[in-house]
């Protein structure tokens, strides 16, 4: 009985030894229920790192002592262009030039008296005609100023004045300037009434020379024959404006001219130029001047010399 009590403990002790090495708590640690689940490397201390990798080296033997080049540089790019651009489109063409000074109601034809030209210029020609002799024929306005538009016309066109009626220009448009060569003198003055007035003609210039002509001799006789045939007579007495209007009216059909005086010697006033007033029609008729005088006194004489 004894031995097998004895027998019961020893098998008891040796299975507690046993069991007490293969304990979980042995084989595992415990860990506290706030760690981080249970991993399998867990039991790896988290503070130890793992060695810095250490850069391979070669033995000296193996090093070559040979300096090389450094590599050779890109060549360099030449500065990027701006994308090319389409051409620019072409300017507009300048406006056309502004169409002659056509802005104008009817025609002037202005007739003048050389000696009074003599009288009030510093000098002019040796041998004056005796008669009234072309000024110009003038586009004008019939507005209160019997304002006159001005041209800016080329005077190249008159430079050669191939006319088959020069001759006839000489005789009834001439020049009252003195010159070395009267011809030249003429010359220079057409050419400025054409740049001045005719070129506002809406006409070319033979077209405007010859109408001026054509004018000048409806009138019928000279002017200064007109005022004659009146008792006004050059280097007579002198009379009223209303005189010299008078007669040029009744001698052109009771149309009104415009007659225009200066301020001469002795502050006395002479007669200057008759002035005729006619339409733009293709007949160009006479019509009535809306300014009748021009630097005339009204009550007193006017000298016709």
């Amino acid at each position: 009985m004894t031995n097998l009590l004895s027998m019961f403990i020893v098998s008891f002790i040796y299975e507690a030894i046993v069991l007490s090495r293969f304990q979980p708590s042995s084989l595992f640690p415990a860990h506290d229920s706030n760690d981080q689940p249970y991993h399998f490397h867990s039991n790896r201390d988290k503070k130890k790192t793992s060695p810095p990798l250490q850069s391979k080296t070669f033995p000296p033997h193996l090093v070559s002592k040979k300096k090389f080049p450094p590599p050779p540089r890109s060549p360099s790019l030449p500065p990027s262009l701006p994308p090319p651009q389409s051409p620019l489109p072409p300017p507009p063409p300048p406006p056309p030039p502004p169409p002659p000074c056509i802005l104008f109601d009817h025609f002037k034809l202005v007739e003048r008296w050389p000696n009074t030209y003599r009288m009030t210029e510093k000098g002019c020609r040796a041998k004056l005609p005796s008669k009234f002799v072309i000024h110009g024929l003038w586009p004008s306005n019939k507005g209160s100023t019997g304002d006159q538009p001005r041209g800016k016309g080329k005077s190249k066109e008159t430079t050669n004045l191939n006319f088959p009626f020069i001759n006839e220009l000489q005789d009834e448009w001439p020049s009252l300037t003195p010159g070395t060569i009267q011809l030249s003198e003429d010359i220079d003055f057409w050419r400025e009434q054409w740049k001045s007035h005719g070129s506002c003609s809406s006409m070319d210039a033979k077209d405007y020379f010859r109408l001026t002509l054509d004018i000048h001799k409806r009138i019928g006789k000279n002017l200064k024959d007109v005022l004659e045939n009146k008792n006004i007579k050059s280097k007579g007495k002198p009379v009223k404006r209303k005189d010299i209007f008078d007669a040029v009216k009744d001698h052109i059909g009771g149309f009104k001219p415009q007659i225009k005086c200066i301020k001469g010697p002795n502050n006395l006033y002479y007669l200057q130029e008759i002035r005729i007033c006619l339409d733009k029609s293709t007949d160009h008729n006479y019509i009535h001047c809306v300014i009748n005088y021009i630097d005339c006194p009204e009550d007193d004489f006017v000298y016709f010399p």
